[in-house]
């Protein structure tokens, strides 16, 4: 696995709502979804209940580093899968983080 991809997983675990709210997507309730199956435990740290209102809906985070062809099937397959699993609608948010803007630290943490 990618060191991103780790570091994502970190990020969507303890960021999700944030992240959520920059994606534009407001939520009243907020569950992780943390019980896995064996077809879903991959997605489960990025995979969330949420409601908005009356609207139950499941969120379910993904992050690329550059966009490819499969990523949209890719995504439906997950979704999907997480939709049948909660019988819930799924959203997807998909972050594609790019090289540029990014800045040298220096190895230093810098606020």
């Amino acid at each position: 696995m990618p060191d991103y991809d780790v570091g994502f997983k970190i990020v969507a675990r303890h960021g999700a709502r944030d992240l959520t709210r920059a994606a534009g997507v407001s939520c009243d309730t907020w569950e992780p979804i943390s019980e896995t199956l064996q077809a879903t435990e991959r997605l489960a740290d990025r995979a969330f209940r949420a409601s908005s209102g009356e609207e139950r809906f499941v969120v379910y985070m993904e992050a690329y580093t550059r966009w490819q062809n499969h990523i949209p099937w890719n995504l439906l397959a997950k979704s999907g899968l997480l939709s049948e699993r909660e019988q819930l609608p799924t959203m997807c948010l998909v972050y594609i983080f790019l090289p540029r803007g990014y800045q040298s630290r220096q190895g230093e943490f810098q606020t």
